[in-house]
């Protein structure tokens, strides 16, 4: 297959994926239609066996599968809304706020215990009180009103709808502290798994460097936000750099030098191949230190395809590897499929893997410049029509921002990774934190200075989502035209740029 002179035989699993997301996504919109959507997919498979159409038939088969996989993550329907009772379960879920808690649980029926009855579904709960403390992994006993699982928002509010949707929640409790009692505290992956959470968040906050430098380097390395100010996230998003705050192959990458370097002896001593399996038991290590963030996930997919294929010293193509992580990721959280951060990380990806090879030319420290430009132009450019529609903001100084960023980022986490080593050895580091406070100063002036800067960004957007097509239809077309550098593809993608902008504005 081709396109634009481009051979995409080296990216099979680009339409398998394809298949699976519009499987997906119909039994996600109609999931009163999921056992015809089922059924018309298997019986196009077997026509396609019977007609050697196999393509069409594997296409059929993986459009089964989304199908089927959204069917089994479909929210339980609860049969207690609306109804006052005890319910029971185990929290896999915890947002705590000064004043407030909220937290999801696997919520059962109690009948005048504490064992457990008939399953009543996802459960979200809102706890206005700081007390009794809940953590991930705890069993709760709640006393309450089982509500629909979110309410329709005010004019202008925010909807909780995508929150309860992603999760595969099914009801939703509003109580007071004497209403919660925690009567059994996290034991195994949870507790083990969130005290060393906790321990290297611990260790981050006192390693001597500023609390704001320290609350973002604990999103950086550990995926916790919610000790971010909302001012630097304001000033990140609207200088493009919001992709920077969260967890992404970005993070990974840097992770996965530092852990290469712990192994680098390894490779001299002639075990190479130990060494990139240390590497990989490590980043996945990582990604359930960070809880299985998607895009953690995904990276280290990406990773484990890349070190398999380097250990059995076979070629590999990056965006089959990445094709690969989205296949794995949504046929066990098919739920993903409407994640914003599961969107805007493979496309991401995907935009820094078309364009990158395209922009980087010259040598030396050129080379490296233009690397750096090709980098923040592909992952910008190949997610601002979706962040635009999630969040209702798009950057226009983007490049400025990403290649001051781009160069700091590696050089402050590895940096933080480093002084948490010297913490544990009696090596002085203050000369560490100084620098580590610098370098966050820098980042975080470069983000004010660019978006303060006139004309740098477009709020308040609100645009159809069927307007999407067409502006990605623009980006490809655009690739396509700086792949083949021809004036026929120069002029379609204008032509294609008028076109998005009509059907935006119609619509």
């Amino acid at each position: 297959m081709r396109i634009g002179g481009m051979n995409l035989s080296g990216v099979p699993l680009l339409p398998v994926l394809a298949a699976m997301v519009a499987g997906e996504l119909c039994a996600l919109s109609l999931p009163d239609l999921i056992v015809w959507f089922a059924a018309a997919c298997l019986v196009l498979c077997v026509a396609g066996i019977l007609s050697r159409r196999y393509f069409a038939a594997v296409m059929a088969a993986f459009g089964c599968v989304g199908v089927m996989a959204m069917w089994i993550a479909t929210p339980y329907v609860n049969p207690y809304l609306g109804m006052e009772g005890r319910y029971s379960g185990r929290v896999t879920e915890v947002v705590a706020r000064p004043l407030s808690q909220r937290f999801v649980f696997e919520a059962y029926r109690c009948n005048g215990s504490y064992g457990k009855q008939e399953y009543a579904g996802k459960t979200v709960v809102y706890l206005g009180s700081p007390l009794p403390v809940v953590e991930k992994g705890d069993v709760v006993v709640v006393d309450g009103m089982m509500l629909e699982a979110f309410e329709s928002p005010k004019p202008g509010g925010w909807s909780m709808e995508h929150f309860v949707r992603r999760r595969g929640i099914s009801g939703r409790m509003k109580v007071w502290e004497d209403d919660v009692a925690v009567v059994a505290p996290a034991s195994g992956r949870y507790a083990v798994i969130d005290k060393m959470r906790r321990k290297f968040s611990d260790a981050v906050f006192y390693s001597g460097v500023s609390s704001s430098a320290a609350s973002v380097l604990d999103a950086l390395l550990l995926g916790n936000v919610q000790d971010l100010d909302e001012g630097l996230r304001d000033s990140f998003a609207k200088a493009g750099l919001s992709h920077v705050l969260a967890l992404s192959g970005a993070h990974v990458g840097v992770i996965a030098l530092m852990v290469s370097i712990l192994f680098f002896p390894l490779r001299m001593a002639g075990r190479r191949k130990w060494g990139m399996a240390c590497v990989v038991v490590c980043l996945w290590f990582y990604a359930l230190l960070t809880g299985g963030s998607p895009s953690v996930v995904r990276a280290v997919i990406m990773a484990t395809v890349v070190s398999v294929a380097g250990m059995s010293e076979r070629n590999y193509n990056p965006m089959n590897s990445l094709c690969a992580a989205a296949v794995l990721i949504l046929l066990f959280d098919p739920l993903a499929v409407i994640a914003p951060g599961f969107q805007l990380s493979f496309l991401a990806v995907a935009g820094i893997l078309m364009f990158a090879p395209l922009l980087t030319w010259g040598r030396g420290f050129v080379r490296t410049i233009t690397q750096w430009v090709g980098v923040s132009f592909g992952a910008v450019v190949m997610t601002a029509p979706l962040a635009a529609w999630h969040f209702h903001i798009i950057p226009f100084y983007f490049l400025l921002a990403n290649m001051v960023v781009a160069f700091l980022l590696p050089w402050f986490m590895g940096g933080a990774v480093v002084l948490l080593i010297f913490n544990l050895t009696p090596v002085p580091a203050g000369w560490l934190c100084r620098a580590l406070d610098v370098i966050y100063g820098v980042m975080t002036d470069a983000s004010s200075v660019v978006s303060g800067l006139p004309g740098a960004y477009v709020e308040g957007l609100d645009f159809s989502v069927w307007s999407l097509p067409a502006w990605y239809a623009v980006v490809l077309s655009g690739w396509v035209a700086l792949k083949t550098r021809r004036i026929a593809y120069i002029a379609a993608c204008g032509m294609l740029a008028l076109f998005a902008t009509g059907v935006t504005i119609l619509l």
